[in-house]
């Protein structure tokens, strides 16, 4: 079949948790073969950017009444663990400009409208107050510059949180605007080894006008809104072990000799199988504080209520064991292995990972 024909195919959007997770499954072979190139270019490019789209899983967390499917927390997470997998960046990236969606909650119901106008309108946001902003007729003049907007280059909007200012310069409290990147530059500032592709690059204004309506005072850094923030880095680090899980086992597959040793296979040596059966357990359990963090916050988002003082602390320890675990010593078993296959494969001493 020509290209020209398959584009001309309908495309199934996925209409809930288990499609998508599914559509996630099916990009995997898609992500692998395009990781390099996303990282050389620092970007996605639009062969994945336009699947992703296709897919729906740009808007997991879109409010159902404008355009998403409002998935839970729990079904997020789980999603772009998968993509994660298959691509680093891609899933770190997914991760961080679906969890935008909540935040836009802090806007007027009109500024929600006005952005979610357009289906294919995404956000990145940076929690960093680096710019004043003066007052004017009918909305707010700033400048400044803003690090590490993850997604920037996959975006069209950015939230940014500013000081406001007074007549007299002295600052009067903090706010955050919602500005179009057509009216921003994009500063090259981020090169960081195996995310490189995720354009967490910094945004800058130069006396960029803001109106009111896209302008909120509304306070956004309560405790479930951090823990939900980290969720979607644990996602990402879930998914960037599973992907090197993948990879050691598709290489044992391949039945290989160890040099130098009795086995003609190395699956069947005890200290890779001792080392492969670790390194499942600590993803396994990484995964599954993960998961229960992340349904701590739907449960207190499904019943209307703050998160208890009991949840939060639990909340945030699954997720900080989560990360620990994922970077602990015995991680690198699955390192280790992967140095066990160089070595018989290319006939040198291993690596350290």
């Amino acid at each position: 079949m020509s290209q020209s024909a398959e584009a001309t195919q309908p495309v199934a959007v996925p209409s809930n948790k288990e499609e998508l997770l599914a559509a996630a499954q099916d990009l995997l072979p898609l992500l692998r073969e395009h990781a390099a190139q996303v990282e050389s270019e620092r970007r996605l490019p639009p062969v994945i950017a336009d699947r992703l789209e296709d897919a729906g899983l740009w808007r997991m967390r879109r409010p159902k009444a404008q355009g998403g499917l409002e998935l839970t927390v729990r079904d997020q997470v789980e999603i772009t663990s998968e993509l994660g997998r298959g691509c680093p960046s891609t899933g770190y990236m997914v991760a961080m400009l679906n969890g935008t969606e909540l935040f836009h909650a802090i806007y007027s119901q009109e500024t929600q409208d006005e952005f979610h106008q357009d289906p294919k309108a995404r956000s990145c946001v940076v929690f960093r107050p680096s710019s004043d902003a003066r007052k004017v007729d009918g909305g707010w003049v700033m400048s400044g510059k803003w690090p590490y907007a993850t997604g920037c280059m996959s975006a069209t909007h950015a939230d940014v949180d500013f000081w406001q200012t007074d007549e007299s310069g002295a600052r009067i409290g903090k706010a955050f605007a919602l500005i179009p990147l057509s009216e921003m530059t994009i500063e090259d500032t981020w090169q960081v080894v195996g995310l490189e592709g995720t354009g967490s690059f910094s945004v800058v204004a130069d006396e960029v006008f803001v109106p009111d309506e896209r302008v909120s005072d509304v306070k956004y850094d309560g405790p479930a809104f951090g823990i939900g923030a980290s969720l979607n880095v644990s996602s990402s680090l879930v998914g960037i072990a599973e992907g090197m899980f993948d990879a050691v086992m598709e290489k044992l597959a391949e039945e290989k000799p160890i040099l130098h040793t009795s086995y003609k296979r190395a699956i069947d040596s005890p200290t890779v199988q001792v080392n492969i059966a670790e390194a499942r357990q600590i993803i396994d359990s990484a995964r599954f504080h993960m998961y229960r963090a992340a349904e701590t916050l739907d449960d207190s988002i499904g019943e209307g209520r703050e998160l208890t003082v009991a949840e939060r602390a639990r909340a945030r320890a699954d997720v900080g064991t989560a990360a620990v675990w994922l970077r602990s010593t015995s991680m690198r078993a699955v390192c280790w292995s992967t140095s066990i296959i160089n070595w018989m494969l290319r006939r040198r001493s291993p690596e350290r990972c």
